[in-house]
Formats: C-alpha cells, structure tokens, sequence
C-alpha cells in the first residue's frame, strides 16, 4: 500500500499532540481527519480509501455531541493506526438500540427492513447503513424531497461509489426512468424510496425492492387512495409538523387528504372554545328551564 506524504506528515503531528493512552476526542482527531486530503491509495484495488471529515457538517450531525472515542475504540487510540482500525466493523444498532430515547426512531424496525432490502440481498455484509448514511454529516429529516433524494444520488449518480459496491454497470438513470412523464418534476416531488421501497409493515423506507417490483403505474399514485398518501404525504406531515407545526404547501393543495391541513395545538385550542361555548349554551339552557315557574304569571 501506498502512503502519501501528507499521511506521514499528519500521523507525526498527531503522535506528538495526544498521548496514546486515551481515548480520540473531536479536537485531536480532526487534526488530521479534518483535512480534506487525507487518504490512502489501495495497491490491490486501485481506488482512494478517504479518511476526511467535514468538521462544520459533523458540527451539524446528529452525532455532534460524541467523542470519537464513543464509536472507534482500541487502536484508534494509538498513533499511527494500526491495520485493524480500517477493518472495524460498527453497527449502528450497536449504541441504537433498547434505550428509551431511541424507541421512536425504530432502528431495529429500520434494521429488519434493510436486512429485506435489494441491496442487503445482492451486496451481503458490504451493505451497512453506512452505505448511505455517513455518521459524520447525517443529520435526520434534513433536505426534505432533495435531501432524501441526495442519498439514492450518492451511489445511483456516482460512478466510482457505485462500483466500489458492485460491479455491475451503472444504470443511466434517465433511460431507466423512460417511461416516467416529467421526469424532472417528478424527481423534485417525490422521494426514490415512494416508488422503489416496500409498503408492507412497518413501512419506514428502508425494504428497497427489486427493479421489477417497483411501483410502476401513474394511477398508483395519483388517486386518492394512492401509494403517496400513505408513504410522501405522511413523512412530509411528519417533518413540518416537527419543525413548525404545519403541513407545507404541497398538502395544502391536495384538499382531499383529509386532515392534513391540522396543526396538533389548532386542534386543542379549537376543540376547548367550541366545548367551552357548547357548555355554556347547555348551562344558560338549564337556567332558563329551571327559571320557568319564576317567569310565569
């Protein structure tokens, strides 16, 4: 294996600066991962293994708040790595899983549906959710539409990604979404995974099906009963009503999903005026009825 110049240079920088017997932590670390240039050229292969980390956009991660030390243990404590570092397996589920605070993301629900994926099938231990999601940048409901799209993009529009995973061609996109009028709009409004992803329970996105089982009709999806309305409609209702409350402008203009125009606190204060009015008649109501002998002649 090649080494570059540069990787020498960091490792002696960062031997010096932190002492081996601790764990890595964020500022020692980015030292060297967070120079972009950072990577080692793989003889057998041929290929660039990066090691970079955009330090603003792990700022911004889910994960901004751990050490590095939380996930990579052992040798990535010693300078240089050794060998076993690049090999490490980590697992998601390894820290989400069982604890309170993450029942609502449904991790081992979303584990059970990538093991049923395409991907998972054809690619065996080289699908991770690292294939998709970089622990350093991920950052949950971000991007809307383009976002979740972005991550399909990462390998379906990235010739070299792509065939570090496979060596099967790269499928041209546009030619394979032939038959798809308005290709353009379409991929601006619709996520990949409402088309290319199980609906079966518990339908979280991740169960990516087979090119020939794909949803592959319009009336699929433009009737009211149809596949968006249980999948795009409702992660969008979701995501607005987790930032500011209401659904966006998109669902606005579909009057026939029923419902999805509500704000949940709307909802409350509404539901107590009109129960506050509606006692209020019931009790003048009881008063008055009560009050008859005193009104007779």
């Amino acid at each position: 294996m090649l080494v570059p110049v540069l990787w020498i240079l960091l490792v002696g920088a960062a031997r010096g600066a932190m002492p081996p017997t601790t764990l890595p932590d964020q500022p020692g670390c980015l030292r060297c991962h967070g120079m972009a240039t950072l990577a080692t050229l793989d003889e057998r292969t041929g290929r660039l293994h990066r090691f970079a980390v955009d330090p603003e956009a792990y700022r911004h991660s889910e994960h901004a708040t751990l050490n590095c030390g939380r996930c990579h243990r052992d040798e990535a404590a010693r300078y240089p790595h050794g060998p076993g570092l690049a090999r490490e397996k980590l697992a998601c589920l390894g820290c989400h899983k069982g604890e309170a605070r993450f029942l609502k993301r449904r991790f081992s629900a979303i584990g059970q549906e990538v093991h049923r994926s395409v991907h998972a099938i054809r690619l065996g231990e080289k699908w991770t959710c690292f294939a998709c999601h970089d622990p350093h940048s991920f950052k949950a409901g971000s991007g809307g539409v383009a976002g979740a799209n972005a991550v399909c993009l990462s390998c379906h529009a990235a010739p070299a990604r792509f065939a570090a995973l496979t060596t099967r061609p790269l499928p041209d996109l546009e030619v394979a979404h032939g038959w798809l009028p308005a290709q353009a709009l379409h991929a601006r409004m619709v996520r990949c995974v409402d088309c290319h992803a199980s609906a079966e329970p518990p339908d979280l996105g991740h169960a990516i099906l087979p090119v020939g089982k794909a949803l592959h009709d319009c009336v699929g999806c433009h009737a009211r009963s149809s596949r968006l309305l249980a999948t795009l409609y409702r992660h969008t209702v979701k995501e607005q009503r987790a930032s500011i409350g209401f659904v966006n402008a998109t669902l606005l203009n579909d009057a026939y999903v029923i419902g999805a125009t509500r704000n949940v606190w709307l909802d409350r204060l509404s539901g107590w005026v009109f129960g506050s009015a509606l006692f209020g008649i019931l009790l003048h109501a009881a008063l008055r009825w009560r009050g008859r002998p005193c009104r007779r002649p």
